[in-house]
């Protein structure tokens, strides 16, 4: 003969399924959905071209990430802050060093690079340290830049080198 549930049972339950359903209805789906995002922080970009083509150069992978809609990106201004005096990271930048600037924006993807020419073509290096990887190591993308449109598939040489 099954035993029947007590009214201080039932109670607890019900309790519990109504707090669990107020969270899903008012938690924010921004928040929660940026949280499966993985986090991408793309450094001011070192390099020997003029520092607008760098900025924009820069503007343009941040804009196209974000667009994508799979990464949230960090923004450019903080990524400045975060460079402090040291303005930009270098193509061959020590990785921990690179780590240990992304350190305060918890990012799990790094992107950091140059921009070098001072007329088209212009030639963009960047390195892609994902670290969602185990035992994550950078990989290097070159792009030539010989019109500005070629900059549309730099930025998709980026995302391909990324699992997801």
């Amino acid at each position: 003969m099954p035993q029947s549930i007590g009214w201080p049972a039932l109670r607890g339950v019900l309790i519990g399924a109504l707090l669990l359903m107020a969270q899903q209805v008012f938690a924010d789906p921004a928040a929660t959905l940026n949280a499966a995002k993985p986090r991408v922080a793309i450094f001011p970009l070192a390099g020997n071209a003029p520092e607008e083509v760098r900025v924009k150069y820069g503007f343009s992978l941040r804009a196209k990430l974000d667009r994508d809609g799979a990464y949230e990106v960090v923004d450019g201004p903080r990524m400045q802050d975060i460079t402090g005096d040291e303005k930009a990271i270098a193509l061959d930048a020590p990785v921990d060093h690179v780590k240990e600037t992304a350190a305060n924006v918890d990012a799990t993807v790094l992107i950091w690079g140059e921009v070098t020419g001072e007329r088209l073509p212009r030639k963009l290096r960047l390195h892609v340290l994902d670290l969602r990887q185990p035992d994550a190591q950078p990989a290097l993308i070159e792009k030539e830049v010989a019109q500005t449109t070629d900059l549309r598939f730099a930025v998709e040489a980026v995302l391909a080198a990324l699992p997801g």
